[in-house]
């Protein structure tokens, strides 16, 4: 939808909500409005054309539509709409309606911009959806200046025509945006009864970066065009009744969930040729094939019910029981093995269907009950189910066309994936006063894989926790949590699916970290102190390690580490001061081997990584007001700071560890108020942000690498810059 479109759409929404707001609350004995608007101009000034500054947002240049709420109604009518950024790539509006406790209806549209790149260069056209092409001119001059010269000469010729094509390639935005519509409506019809339903829409259109190699020396980045649309729909039906203290619920949902992708394909030129050919061996440079196709997302449907049922007896024990099933389908069309036509085999090895004709059935189930066995003490045993049957029929492949390059005959077999996971646990609360509360869980998990290298695992988790209130204004809380997965009987490590027939195609040892045996421990402690409503402070911090003592290689230890602080202060009326501090940091350690042509099973190739992630943030703020309130000033400083560190190790000794990173940002705002009538006030804001990024994997990122030797890899260029942006906003907010 283009700007004058969402233009048009909102101002007809907004007249018609407007319009329809007094038939809607006609019915009222007496009906009031009341509400709200901003509105006002600004300017902002970017150093740097980085689109991070507006990365989820539309910061807006000139006149505005900030927001507005309206409100009408009283007794058992009442409309309320409101809206923000209106007529902007992140606006967003509302609607909603009650009558009484009978019928409510809402009604909201948003829009989620995310921008990416705004410096993105490149020689590629889209001349229809997802087709990417380049000049011919381009791609026949690649060609010829590799039929002769010493090796040297035919890269340094390929790397002047590629240099020149995209210093003079055209720019363009990379990004996309997300538009969400939602809509529900619930009726109470009769004592008890309660009709729902919901839906929503979400459509998907923009562009993203997308990597499309042609070989291990033929790295070629594009972009790839999104349209997409999801739809969602939900119909509940629920019954309730309570009598002398015993309760029944019933309630029946179903629903259908769909996606459907518009761009199925994606299909791009290769610059290195304009005629096909292809090689006897598996290795190609990445010159064989004309262009390049990849099948994209494919539609999927999804249709789902479910039955609820609770029961209360008195006040000491309730029971609550859910079961659900749910198919998902998928019926794309498969793409051909390969588009280059330089592939004899693809006649005579043709495609084992034409379409996957994916079935897949979930079944879900869960039962609680809940039992008060004193006035302060309550047990809860609890118990889910998840299932996930795969029904896809099996397909037998008898080769594969690598990266459109060579045909590779091999036997391959699309099987469908199962799972199924349950969970058992009892819990346990008790309060022998207000100033203490405890409580305490024990837990089984349980998770069948027969398609992985552990088939069967299982994970006993024990968690208590505790809130004192020692005294007025005073809350300690903390909660210790132990859990410790491992195998079950008949669900020992299986490494035979690292091998295809006799050969080792994936290290034997490594043990995938999602299902691997794993001893947890999770602290999580924190404090609040509030003598007073004139200040308060809270601190907490957590820590979480996983320990994968079994593994050794893969994913060997897991720590995370987080503390906050933040105080109020309000020392005079007029004045209220405010500040906080946050610290997170992840550290993992990883082993393997490094590895050739053959998977390398001895120590001395063996490498070590050790990877940290820090992330701290620190903001703080003010607000003031005049004598008689006339005159408000108010501030805020915002800040934040991520570094990452990567120390590589080998058996050897001559590993290299990467350059550590810093991504670092910083913010303030002050705004000035000033009440120029009982319902009008006058806005002043300025706003300033910088933005500092230490990392050369984004940073310089060139178009065409390396610009010596044998260039393999072609890039859109889309680098992130450091930016300083100041903002100046002039605004009048009036209430009605």
């Amino acid at each position: 939808m283009n700007r004058k479109h969402r233009t048009a759409w909102g101002l007809a929404m907004g007249l018609v909500m407007l319009v329809a707001a007094p038939g809607f609350v006609g019915a009222a004995d007496k009906s009031v409005a009341e509400g709200n608007f901003t509105v006002g101009s600004q300017w902002w000034d970017l150093s740097q054309p980085e689109a991070k500054y507006e990365e989820y947002r539309e910061v807006p240049q000139g006149t505005f539509l900030r927001d507005f709420s309206f409100r009408q109604g009283e007794k058992r009518h009442l409309l309320r709409l409101s809206g923000a950024n209106v007529f902007k790539n992140d606006q967003s509006v509302a609607m909603a309606y009650w009558n009484g406790g009978k019928v409510r209806f809402d009604i909201d549209y948003n829009q989620i911009p995310h921008n990416i790149s705004s410096t993105t260069r490149t020689p590629y056209a889209e001349v229809s959806p997802g087709v990417l092409t380049l000049p011919d001119t381009l791609q026949a001059t690649n060609q010829s200046n590799q039929s002769f010269g010493t090796t040297a000469q035919k890269d340094a010729r390929y790397v002047a025509t590629m240099r020149d094509a995209l210093l003079n390639a055209r720019r363009i935005g990379m990004g996309f945006r997300t538009d969400i519509a939602r809509a529900r409506l619930r009726v109470r019809p009769a004592a008890g009864w309660q009709y729902e339903m919901k839906g929503s829409r979400r459509n998907r259109s923009g562009t993203k970066p997308y990597g499309a190699p042609f070989g291990f020396n033929s790295a070629i980045e594009i972009w790839e065009p999104i349209s997409q649309s999801m739809l969602d729909a939900t119909a509940r039906l629920s019954y309730q009744r309570v009598k002398a203290n015993n309760g029944m619920s019933l309630q029946f949902t179903g629903g259908v969930s769909a996606f459907d992708n518009k761009i199925d394909k994606l299909v791009w030129d290769n610059p290195k040729r304009l005629s096909d050919t292809t090689y006897a061996t598996a290795y190609s440079p990445g010159d064989g094939s004309v262009r390049g196709q990849m099948d994209l997302y494919p539609d999927n449907r999804s249709v789902f019910g479910n039955v609820a049922l609770g029961l209360t007896f008195s006040t000491k024990v309730a029971l609550n029981a859910t079961g659900g099933i749910a198919q998902n389908t998928q019926n794309d069309p498969w793409l051909p093995y390969s588009v280059n036509t330089a592939i004899a085999q693809l006649d005579t090895f043709p495609l084992p269907g034409t379409n996957t004709d994916a079935k897949v059935t979930i079944t879900n189930a869960s039962l609680n009950m809940a039992w008060r066995v004193m006035p302060d003490a309550t047990l809860n045993g609890r118990y889910r189910l998840y299932d996930y049957k795969n029904k896809t029929e099996e397909h037998i492949f008898d080769g594969a066309v690598r990266l459109d390059q060579v045909w590779e005959p091999f036997q391959e077999i699309s099987e469908g994936v199962a799972y199924k996971d349950q969970t058992a646990g009892v819990d346990a609360d008790w309060s022998p006063n207000r100033k203490v509360s405890v409580a305490g869980t024990v837990e089984q998990v349980m998770l069948d894989r027969p398609d992985r290298e552990y088939k069967k695992t299982k994970e006993m988790v024990l968690q208590g926790s505790v809130h004192l209130r020692p005294a007025a204004g005073w809350h300690m809380k903390g909660r210790v949590r132990h859990g410790n997965r491992e195998e079950r009987s008949g669900g020992e490590f299986d490494s035979t699916g690292y091998l295809d027939g006799s050969t080792i195609i994936e290290q034997p040892g490594m043990k995938k970290f999602d299902l691997a045996p794993r001893v947890r421990d999770r602290y999580e402690a924190s404090m609040a102190y509030s003598p007073s409503e004139k200040w308060s402070f809270s601190v907490g911090g957590t820590s979480l390690k996983d320990d994968y003592e079994d593994s050794e290689l893969g994913l060997l230890e897991e720590k995370e580490r987080t503390g906050t602080i933040g105080v109020e202060f309000q020392p005079t009326e007029r004045l209220q001061l405010m500040g906080s501090l946050g610290w997170l940091k992840n550290e993992t350690f990883q082993a393997s081997r490094e590895s050739g042509a053959t998977v390398a099973l001895s120590d001395t190739v063996r490498w070590t990584a050790e990877l940290t992630d820090e992330t701290v943030t620190w903001s703080a703020g003010f607000a003031w007001s005049a004598p008689g309130g006339k005159w408000g000033l108010s501030g805020l400083f915002d800040a934040n700071r991520a570094p990452s560190t990567y120390d590589l190790a080998n058996f050897k000794n001559t590993a290299v560890s990467l350059p550590s990173t810093e991504y670092r940002r910083q913010s303030a705002t002050v705004e000035l108020r000033y009440q120029l009538l009982s319902s009008t006030s006058l806005l002043g804001e300025w706003a300033w942000e910088e933005y500092d990024v230490n990392d050369l994997s984004t940073e310089e990122i060139p178009l065409i690498f390396p610009l010596t030797g044998s260039s393999n890899a072609v890039f859109l260029g889309d680098s992130v810059l450091d930016y300083r942006a100041n903002r100046v906003a002039l605004l009048l907010r009036r209430t009605f």
